[in-house]
């Protein structure tokens, strides 16, 4: 099972770093276009699109878990340090048990 509270969580500060994050979860957002229906997308954009990429990222996170796909391209580093640089070991807006759920479903997809 995946790490419950990695040591290497780090919040996102500055501009750049947010922008950095908003430009991977956009990608990730691509690539998982043809596994979700366009309402729950829907939401994911609206926070993409209000510069909160960590709220796109644990909502697109909530609707892959619910519909229990992964995406082809799926990188499971690539995906855990995504989750940690948004917060989500800290618990989710959404969902406080994000992560947790977040760890099962990476468990599932290896």
């Amino acid at each position: 099972m995946a790490e419950k509270r990695p040591d290497d969580y780090h919040e996102p500060l500055s501009s750049e770093e947010i922008a950095a994050l908003r430009e991977e979860v956009t990608g990730l957002i691509e690539s998982c276009r043809g596994l979700l229906d366009q309402d729950g997308l829907a939401e994911v954009d609206h926070y993409l699109n209000h510069n909160e990429p960590e709220m796109a990222f644990e909502g697109l996170l909530i609707e892959l878990i619910q519909a229990n796909k992964v995406p082809d391209s799926f990188d499971v580093d690539q995906w855990k340090r995504i989750a940690q640089t948004a917060g989500l070991p800290a618990g989710g807006v959404f969902d406080e048990d994000i992560w947790n759920k977040f760890c099962i479903w990476l468990d599932d997809a290896e």
